[in-house]
């Protein structure tokens, strides 16, 4: 769309010059062009800085990223290391991440801590380092999130998911009170169970979670939500003293 839309304004202009802005070869410019090879993420972060395209432009181009979506139509989650774990142990910092999703999201710190409910500080501090961790990017007063979906360790213990999945469970009992009951929804089963079958409820769990993203995110994104499943015991093992 670019290269049409540059050779519509100058006749002369070549595949060969478009490449040069975009510090590609024009071998692989015309194969990206004609869908015979993809793009990573990084290789499109690259392509934006020498494209000069709107905030909405940028967002439409990297959109296919977030979604990333495989041949079965499920979303594709990246995992999250232990030293960006540690950084981002704080519930604001993936709330920020959603936040740079929605169709008015703004760079601006004081937005961005009124919408969270945060102080300022924590604002500045929370979109510098996750710019320094190329998982957003702020221009011309618009915010963007150029990582692709994250996910945390699964089944491997860490006392930074523990405290970030302690802090969303409290702003869920804060809510309890806070939020409308037709804006939130807080439900709880008891039943007795056979451990055995724990590892499958988990996976049932998580293909939930993902689904219901995946429906959540579709549409005309306007707020930031957590969803918060907890599968707990309420009694001692027999076993134990």
């Amino acid at each position: 769309e670019e290269l049409a839309k540059r050779m519509e304004a100058n006749p002369y202009y070549s595949l060969r010059a478009f490449s040069r802005s975009l510090q590609l070869t024009p071998g692989g410019v015309s194969e990206i062009v004609a869908g015979k090879r993809g793009l990573s993420l990084k290789r499109a972060q690259k392509i934006l800085l020498h494209l000069n395209l709107s905030p909405e432009k940028e967002k439409e181009f990297l959109k296919p990223f977030f979604s990333n979506l495989n041949k079965s139509n499920e979303i594709i989650y990246n995992q999250i290391n232990s030293d960006m774990l540690k950084v981002m142990s704080t519930w604001y910092y993936f709330a920020l991440l959603s936040l740079a999703c929605l169709e008015n999201s703004k760079s601006d710190e004081e937005w961005v801590a009124h919408r969270l409910g945060i102080s300022t500080e924590k604002s500045k501090e929370a979109l510098d380092r996750l710019e320094k961790l190329q998982l957003i990017k702020r221009k011309k007063g618009k915010l963007t999130r150029t990582s692709t979906p994250l996910q945390t360790s699964d089944g491997v213990p860490s006392i930074y998911l523990q405290k970030l999945h302690s802090e969303f469970l409290l702003k869920s009992i804060e809510n309890l009170k806070e939020v409308p009951v037709d804006l939130r929804d807080n439900t709880a089963m008891v039943m007795s169970i056979d451990p055995k079958n724990i590892k499958k409820a988990k996976l049932k769990i998580k293909n939930f979670r993902r689904s219901l993203a995946k429906l959540m995110e579709s549409g005309n994104q306007s707020e930031v939500y957590a969803l918060n499943i907890s599968l707990t015991p309420l009694t001692k093992n027999e076993d134990t003293k």
